[in-house]
């Protein structure tokens, strides 16, 4: 049976720390660490990221919690309920329709950016108006 693989974010953060732990797997693009918790993978976070969310990640801000993390991450529970939500949230909330690069109907994907920046006008004016 092959050992779990737990992902980690090495964004300004030494690769070296991980050189010698076989069992991890080094991911450098935001999209493969949030590809790996839909899959369920444990994911460790050492540098800044969006996501570093208790009971999704585990994030590491110095050597030591590193090493902690190392010796205890099997036995860590991952927040599936959790990760679900954030993920939902992306898909739902966060992500606009297409690509700004590679736009296959320009008119949806502007609507999109104008309801966008429309819903967070309102929000501003409430928060404003409190």
């Amino acid at each position: 049976m092959q050992p779990p693989i737990y992902v980690i974010n090495l964004e300004r953060s030494p690769a070296r720390l991980v050189s010698c732990q076989q069992r991890l797997n080094a991911a450098k693009v935001t999209f493969e660490r949030i590809h790996s918790l839909l899959f369920g993978k444990k994911v460790i976070t050492l540098g800044d990221a969006f996501y570093n969310i208790d009971g999704m990640v585990t994030h590491c801000p110095t050597q030591q919690t590193f090493n902690q993390t190392l010796l205890t991450i099997e036995h860590q529970q991952l927040d599936t309920e959790l990760v679900y939500r954030f993920l939902d949230y992306l898909e739902n909330e966060y992500l606009l329709q297409q690509s700004w690069s590679n736009l296959t109907d320009p008119q949806v994907h502007f609507n999109a950016v104008a309801k966008r920046l429309d819903i967070n006008q309102k929000k501003n004016e409430l928060v404003k108006a409190e």
